[in-house]
Protein backbone atom coordinates (compact mmCIF):
# COMPACT_ATOMS: atom_id res chain seq x y z
CA UNK A 1 0.00 0.00 0.00
CA UNK A 2 1.45 3.81 -0.54
CA UNK A 3 2.11 5.02 2.25
CA UNK A 4 1.11 8.63 1.36
CA UNK A 5 -2.63 6.87 0.27
CA UNK A 6 -2.38 5.19 3.90
CA UNK A 7 -1.02 8.55 5.77
CA UNK A 8 -3.65 10.83 3.46
CA UNK A 9 -6.71 8.41 4.65
CA UNK A 10 -5.38 8.18 8.55
CA UNK A 11 -5.39 11.72 8.44
CA UNK A 12 -8.87 12.37 7.17
CA UNK A 13 -10.81 9.27 8.83
CA UNK A 14 -12.28 9.30 11.81
CA UNK A 15 -12.27 6.43 14.48
CA UNK A 16 -15.89 5.93 13.44
CA UNK A 17 -14.45 5.40 9.79
CA UNK A 18 -12.06 3.50 9.96
CA UNK A 19 -13.24 0.47 9.08
CA UNK A 20 -14.58 1.37 5.62
CA UNK A 21 -11.52 3.58 5.35
CA UNK A 22 -9.05 0.56 5.54
CA UNK A 23 -11.17 -1.82 3.59
CA UNK A 24 -11.24 0.35 0.38
CA UNK A 25 -7.49 0.63 0.91
CA UNK A 26 -7.22 -3.08 1.56
CA UNK A 27 -5.79 -2.95 4.72
CA UNK A 28 -6.73 -3.57 8.34
CA UNK A 29 -7.70 -0.79 10.53
CA UNK A 30 -4.58 -0.90 12.76
CA UNK A 31 -2.43 0.46 9.74
CA UNK A 32 -4.31 3.13 9.61
CA UNK A 33 -4.26 3.70 13.36
CA UNK A 34 -0.41 3.08 13.40
CA UNK A 35 -0.01 5.68 10.11
CA UNK A 36 -2.09 8.33 11.36
CA UNK A 37 -0.10 7.92 15.30
CA UNK A 38 3.51 8.40 12.95
CA UNK A 39 2.52 10.76 10.76
CA UNK A 40 1.25 13.40 13.89
CA UNK A 41 4.51 12.20 15.82
CA UNK A 42 6.48 13.53 12.61
CA UNK A 43 4.16 16.62 12.42
CA UNK A 44 5.26 17.37 16.56
CA UNK A 45 8.72 16.51 15.53
CA UNK A 46 8.67 19.10 12.64
CA UNK A 47 7.37 21.87 15.44
CA UNK A 48 4.43 21.99 13.43
CA UNK A 49 0.60 21.84 14.74
CA UNK A 50 -0.57 17.94 13.61
CA UNK A 51 -3.78 18.61 11.29
CA UNK A 52 -7.20 17.79 13.46
CA UNK A 53 -8.47 15.57 11.12
CA UNK A 54 -12.84 15.25 10.81
CA UNK A 55 -14.30 16.23 13.81
CA UNK A 56 -15.19 12.65 15.54
CA UNK A 57 -19.62 12.16 16.43
CA UNK A 58 -20.22 12.25 19.80
CA UNK A 59 -19.92 8.87 21.32
CA UNK A 60 -17.18 7.94 18.87
CA UNK A 61 -17.19 3.56 19.59
CA UNK A 62 -13.77 2.54 18.90
CA UNK A 63 -11.15 1.74 21.71
CA UNK A 64 -7.68 0.56 21.44
CA UNK A 65 -7.00 -2.55 23.58
CA UNK A 66 -2.57 -2.60 23.94
CA UNK A 67 -1.04 -5.43 25.34
CA UNK A 68 3.02 -5.54 26.82
CA UNK A 69 4.44 -8.83 26.36
CA UNK A 70 7.75 -10.22 27.30
CA UNK A 71 10.16 -10.90 23.85
CA UNK A 72 9.26 -14.44 23.77
CA UNK A 73 5.81 -14.47 24.24
CA UNK A 74 5.46 -11.55 21.43
CA UNK A 75 7.67 -14.31 19.50
CA UNK A 76 5.10 -17.13 20.16
CA UNK A 77 2.04 -14.84 19.56
CA UNK A 78 3.52 -13.90 16.34
CA UNK A 79 3.63 -17.36 14.98
CA UNK A 80 0.57 -18.67 16.17
CA UNK A 81 -0.90 -16.06 14.09
CA UNK A 82 0.90 -17.19 11.22
CA UNK A 83 0.04 -20.24 11.81
CA UNK A 84 -2.98 -19.35 11.81
CA UNK A 85 -2.82 -17.45 8.22
CA UNK A 86 -4.06 -13.92 10.14
CA UNK A 87 -2.88 -10.76 11.55
CA UNK A 88 -1.79 -11.02 14.86
CA UNK A 89 -4.10 -7.96 16.09
CA UNK A 90 -7.61 -9.59 14.24
CA UNK A 91 -6.65 -12.46 16.35
CA UNK A 92 -6.79 -10.92 19.56
CA UNK A 93 -10.00 -8.59 18.58
CA UNK A 94 -11.24 -12.25 17.55
CA UNK A 95 -10.83 -14.06 20.96
CA UNK A 96 -11.99 -11.39 22.43
CA UNK A 97 -15.03 -11.11 20.41
CA UNK A 98 -15.55 -14.63 20.99
CA UNK A 99 -15.18 -14.98 24.48
CA UNK A 100 -17.71 -12.07 24.81
CA UNK A 101 -20.24 -14.06 22.69
CA UNK A 102 -19.85 -17.64 24.93
CA UNK A 103 -20.91 -18.55 28.37
CA UNK A 104 -16.68 -20.07 28.52
CA UNK A 105 -14.58 -18.65 31.60
CA UNK A 106 -11.04 -20.02 32.31
CA UNK A 107 -10.48 -22.00 35.89
CA UNK A 108 -8.09 -19.11 36.75
CA UNK A 109 -7.13 -16.01 35.20
CA UNK A 110 -3.08 -15.19 34.29
CA UNK A 111 -2.06 -12.24 36.23
CA UNK A 112 1.64 -12.72 34.62
CA UNK A 113 2.74 -14.02 31.83
CA UNK A 114 3.29 -17.66 31.89
CA UNK A 115 3.61 -19.95 28.79
CA UNK A 116 3.66 -23.77 28.92
CA UNK A 117 4.68 -23.54 32.26
CA UNK A 118 7.40 -21.01 31.86
CA UNK A 119 7.19 -17.69 33.74
CA UNK A 120 8.12 -14.57 31.55
CA UNK A 121 8.34 -11.03 33.06
CA UNK A 122 8.01 -8.17 31.79
CA UNK A 123 10.80 -5.51 31.66
CA UNK A 124 10.62 -2.09 33.44
CA UNK A 125 9.20 -0.51 30.32
CA UNK A 126 10.58 2.94 31.09
CA UNK A 127 13.75 1.80 31.73
CA UNK A 128 13.94 -0.33 28.63
CA UNK A 129 13.10 2.78 26.95
CA UNK A 130 15.67 4.55 28.34
CA UNK A 131 18.18 2.26 27.45
CA UNK A 132 17.55 1.76 23.60
CA UNK A 133 16.63 5.13 23.00
CA UNK A 134 12.95 3.77 21.23
CA UNK A 135 9.60 2.78 22.58
CA UNK A 136 9.03 -1.16 23.85
CA UNK A 137 8.35 -3.42 20.62
CA UNK A 138 6.30 -5.61 21.84
CA UNK A 139 3.13 -4.93 22.18
CA UNK A 140 -0.17 -5.94 20.53
CA UNK A 141 -3.09 -3.31 19.64
CA UNK A 142 -6.03 -3.77 18.21
CA UNK A 143 -9.54 -1.85 17.60
CA UNK A 144 -12.57 -2.80 19.63
CA UNK A 145 -16.10 -1.11 19.86
CA UNK A 146 -16.40 0.35 23.18
CA UNK A 147 -19.48 -1.91 23.61
CA UNK A 148 -17.65 -4.64 23.85
CA UNK A 149 -14.95 -3.16 26.07
CA UNK A 150 -18.22 -2.44 28.36
CA UNK A 151 -18.42 -6.01 28.08
CA UNK A 152 -15.14 -7.29 28.71
CA UNK A 153 -14.75 -4.92 31.82
CA UNK A 154 -18.25 -6.84 33.09
CA UNK A 155 -17.15 -10.27 32.70
CA UNK A 156 -13.69 -9.94 34.16
CA UNK A 157 -15.18 -8.46 37.14
CA UNK A 158 -17.16 -11.61 37.52
CA UNK A 159 -14.12 -13.31 38.25
CA UNK A 160 -12.43 -10.47 40.17
CA UNK A 161 -10.01 -9.92 37.31
CA UNK A 162 -9.13 -7.04 34.82
CA UNK A 163 -9.79 -6.62 31.08
CA UNK A 164 -5.62 -6.69 30.60
CA UNK A 165 -5.63 -9.58 32.50
CA UNK A 166 -8.65 -11.34 30.76
CA UNK A 167 -7.21 -10.63 27.62
CA UNK A 168 -3.64 -12.30 28.45
CA UNK A 169 -5.66 -15.47 29.51
CA UNK A 170 -7.18 -16.04 26.51
CA UNK A 171 -3.82 -15.13 24.57
CA UNK A 172 -2.25 -17.75 26.35
CA UNK A 173 -5.19 -20.65 26.52
CA UNK A 174 -4.95 -19.87 22.68
CA UNK A 175 -0.99 -20.17 22.32
CA UNK A 176 -1.16 -23.64 24.07
CA UNK A 177 -4.32 -25.18 22.41
CA UNK A 178 -6.52 -25.04 25.54
CA UNK A 179 -9.60 -23.02 23.71
CA UNK A 180 -10.21 -21.03 20.96
CA UNK A 181 -8.49 -23.98 17.93
CA UNK A 182 -7.60 -23.01 14.88
CA UNK A 183 -11.03 -23.19 12.92
CA UNK A 184 -13.11 -23.01 15.70
CA UNK A 185 -13.27 -18.88 16.17
CA UNK A 186 -14.80 -15.96 13.28
CA UNK A 187 -12.14 -13.66 12.53
CA UNK A 188 -13.55 -10.21 12.72
CA UNK A 189 -13.28 -6.35 12.25
CA UNK A 190 -14.38 -3.95 14.76
CA UNK A 191 -17.31 -3.56 12.93
CA UNK A 192 -18.04 -6.98 12.99
CA UNK A 193 -18.54 -6.34 16.73
CA UNK A 194 -20.95 -5.59 18.80
CA UNK A 195 -21.34 -1.22 20.41
CA UNK A 196 -23.73 -2.56 22.90
CA UNK A 197 -22.19 -4.59 25.52
CA UNK A 198 -25.81 -6.17 26.15
CA UNK A 199 -25.61 -8.04 22.63
CA UNK A 200 -22.47 -9.92 24.23
CA UNK A 201 -22.96 -12.90 27.61
CA UNK A 202 -22.80 -10.90 30.61
CA UNK A 203 -23.48 -13.69 32.72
Amino acid sequence: MERVSTTTAALGTSDDGLDEAATRLGVIPEVLLDARLLARRRYIEAGRRPPDGPRKRAGSNHYQIEMLLPPDVFHAWKSEAEVRGVQSSVLLRSLLHAYLLGSFDPPFVQRYWKLHEVVYRLPNIQNWAKEHATRYPYRERSLIPNGAKRALILRARRLGATPTAMARTLMILTMERKWAQPGTVEYVLASNMFDDENRYYLG
